[in-house]
């Protein structure tokens, strides 16, 4: 499932509009006669993500060999890596793990996950994509203040699932919540350090001195 943004676009589709925006600004900078082969013309599959993916690649490679996109030195080269999106428990995963085979075909270095509560959810989409990814995985790791922050989660958040277990154990726990929603954040943690790349943190309501309570 996509979610639309602020300007009620999906990500494909706001992705397609900077792709084009930037060939805009190519053809003003370089002239009409050097256009034909700027790289986002040269964006061509149709595949869902593959266009972005294609064009933060070139991007890249450009910006990594120290030029702009009308071949102007920069002064400088950069050293950036192309991270993409994968969600582990979306509602249509072969859909998704198509688009997650695009998105690595097309030059992604790393994929960043969902939040993710269980680690079985990663290993059935393991088991789904027949193995594991050939990049690096981080996945989002989201400590959970209430039992009634949780629900709202699970059931409003499109891409986001909690088992059933752990709303049981934070509706259970009462005031006690964050404290359990913080010790499975603390075991997701771990647990990343032996079966991923690693994990990236999600503060709470932005409270970013909070995630310090699961390191």
């Amino acid at each position: 499932m996509r979610r639309a943004g602020e300007d009620g676009r999906h990500a494909d589709e706001r992705g397609d509009v900077r792709v084009h925006a930037e060939r805009r600004r190519y053809r003003r900078g370089c002239g009409a006669e050097q256009c034909a082969d700027s790289p986002a013309d040269r964006l061509t599959a149709h595949q869902p993500g593959r266009r972005v993916a294609n064009y933060l690649r070139n991007f890249d490679h450009r910006l990594n060999l120290g030029t702009d996109w009308a071949g102007k030195t920069l002064g400088g080269a950069t050293n950036f890596a192309i991270g993409v999106a994968v969600n582990p428990v979306a509602d249509d995963l072969d859909n998704e793990i198509e688009r997650f085979h695009a998105k690595i075909e097309a030059g992604a270095h790393f994929a960043m996950t969902q939040p993710l509560f269980d680690p079985e959810h990663w290993y059935a989409f393991l088991k789904k994509l027949g193995g594991k990814p050939p990049i690096p995985v981080l996945i989002g790791i989201w400590p959970l203040n209430s039992y009634k922050q949780a629900l709202r989660l699970n059931n409003e958040v499109p891409g986001i699932v909690i088992p059933e277990p752990l709303l049981k154990s934070l509706e259970a726990a009462g005031a006690a919540a964050r404290d359990r929603g913080f010790d499975c954040a603390r075991e997701m943690l771990a647990w990343s350090r032996t079966e991923l790349a690693g994990a990236y943190l999600i503060p709470p309501f932005k409270r970013y001195e909070e995630v310090l309570d699961i390191l």
